[in-house]
Formats: C-alpha cells, structure tokens, sequence
C-alpha cells in the first residue's frame, strides 16, 4: 500500500458539481417539455371533441329529413352547435361548433347540402 496523494483514485469535488448540475439542467428541459407536451395533448383532444359532436350534430340535422331542418342551438358534452338553415332546394346547413379549454377556444364549421327527395 502506498501512501502517496497521486495513488488515489476517486472523483474531485468539483467534477461531482459539474456532474450534478449537468443533470439538473436535463431534468429541467425534460419538465419544460413534458408540460408543452401535455399541453398540445389537451388541445388537440379539444380540437377532436370539437370535430366529432359538430359531426354528430349534423348527422342528427341530417337524419331528421329536409323538412325538419330549421335553425337551431345545442349545448352537449361541453359544446356549444350553432346552426343556419338557408335556401330553398337545396337548403345549405352551416353548423358551427365551439369548445373551450382554459380561456383557449377551438371552432369547427361544417357545411352541407340538403335536396328534398
């Protein structure tokens, strides 16, 4: 066993700091990412909400025949569907549909022809 300083092997304390606040920074941006991420998942499920009920919607118009159709409100799931009716033959439906997520709002418009048969 020797005894001299230079024989020893082991880590500085300095490269122990740098190390750790190597590792601090990644942990940093990886948290800064996972929450941007998290983000764009919220909006981009909103954004799906939105498509699918102005969708449903406008099957429902569609199925209640060309006389039914009349201008109206609806409030589901978290929405709000708007729709116009214009025209005579064919009648033009334009449905617009509205969500919110925070105080960010998505919009989704559809718009159709309807022939009587």
């Amino acid at each position: 066993m020797s005894g001299s300083a230079a024989d020893v092997r082991g880590f500085t304390l300095v490269e122990v700091l740098v190390a750790v606040l190597l590792l601090v920074v990644g942990l940093l941006g990886l948290s800064a990412t996972l929450s941007v991420v998290a983000w764009r998942m919220s909006v981009a499920e909103l954004e799906t909400r939105v498509r699918t009920g102005a969708e449903a919607e406008i099957e429902a118009l569609l199925a209640a025949g060309y006389d039914r159709l009349a201008p109206g409100i609806s409030r589901r799931e978290g929405l709000a569907v708007d729709w116009q009716v214009d025209g005579d033959d064919p009648r033009r439906v334009t449905l617009v549909a509205r969500g919110t997520l925070g105080r960010h709002e998505r919009a989704d418009t559809l718009e159709t022809l309807v022939r009587r048969r």
